[in-house]
């Protein structure tokens, strides 16, 4: 391993769903549920709701009705919601190699935080579940501010770190995180263990993709 540089104060902001967690069974459980709940005819294995993921679950909740969006309510969305955040933790782990490597970080004095587009009191619950006390922050999805890819919160985040922008990196598993980093002028560090294939990253714009978790530590 090179010699890590201590000297250099790093920021790591981390996507949640498809990068340090594996929600999607959960997820996945979730949309069916409320399918079913609403009388639609409609079943979404793990990997067909992979691909409907990255802005949020009412985005979610309407690509899967299809056909079938005029149906679409608030009381539905809010079904979805409530299910799931009673059951957000059933299936959902940790990714191999991701809980070390944070470790890893904050032992290496690196900040780390947490910017998603999950429902903000869900994104809150796991992550002081399976990284309790790891992040300087979390944030998920609010009316109180923007969503990814709008680059608010990265910039926040990055000012209240006093961190220059060289020294920040994003890392998430889909192209909404690619043009979040690059919105705020940063680097993006794409996965290939989430919800997009390789292929897929690089045909948008990905800077650089790792193959683990344990690959963070060498852009300390």
């Amino acid at each position: 391993m090179s010699k890590i540089n201590s000297k250099i104060r790093k920021l790591f902001l981390f996507d949640l769903d498809g990068t340090v967690l594996d929600t999607v069974d959960d997820i996945s459980a979730a949309l069916n549920h409320t399918l079913h709940a609403y009388d639609i005819d409609k079943k979404y294995s793990a990997d067909e709701t992979k691909m409907m993921l990255g802005n949020g679950l009412r985005n979610l909740l309407k690509k899967a009705l299809g056909n079938d969006v005029e149906a679409y309510s608030e009381d539905m969305y809010r079904e979805l919601i409530g299910f799931y955040y009673n059951n957000c933790d059933t299936y959902t782990r940790p990714y191999p190699g991701m809980q070390e490597t944070i470790d890893e970080l904050i032992r290496e004095k690196a900040e780390t935080a947490i910017i998603s587009n999950k429902l903000h009191s869900i994104a809150v619950k796991l992550i002081n579940e399976f990284y309790p006390e790891k992040f300087s922050c979390i944030y998920g999805a609010s009316r109180e501010w923007p969503s990814k890819p709008d680059p608010f919160l990265v910039n926040e985040t990055i000012k209240s770190h006093n961190i220059d922008k060289d020294n920040v990196f994003y890392i998430g598993d889909s192209d909404v995180d690619i043009e979040t980093a690059h919105n705020a002028g940063i680097k993006c560090i794409s996965v290939a263990w989430g919800f997009r294939s390789e292929d897929f990253l690089w045909a948008h714009n990905a800077d650089t993709i790792i193959q683990k978790p344990s690959d963070i530590i060498k852009f300390l």
